[in-house]
């Protein structure tokens, strides 16, 4: 399983938001991609978080009925591993 961000910007960069412009900017897609399978289980939109890393990780979780795969690739973004250590979601 392979957990991973693309990131886009929605109306304008970031680095060009006025403090008004919340909804614009930065915009990453969370995804998690069975590999082997080349199936998209589970995507969530919105800024880089750890609350959107934990949606795609309890999505993954709902969508393969508790049963997570041994083997998970992400970059290193720290929320993935913090996600996926939490007794909760394992």
């Amino acid at each position: 399983m392979q957990f991973d961000e693309k990131w886009s910007f929605v109306h304008k960069k970031q680095k060009n938001c006025a403090a008004a412009e919340a909804r614009f900017g930065d915009c990453w897609d969370h995804v998690a991609f069975d590999a082997e399978n080349r199936l998209v289980l589970e995507t969530v939109p919105g800024k880089r978080s750890r609350k959107r890393v934990r949606q795609v990780v309890q999505g993954v979780k709902r969508r393969t009925g508790g049963r997570l795969p041994r083997l998970f690739t992400s970059d290193e973004f720290s929320a993935y591993k913090e996600e996926l250590d939490r007794k909760s979601v394992v």
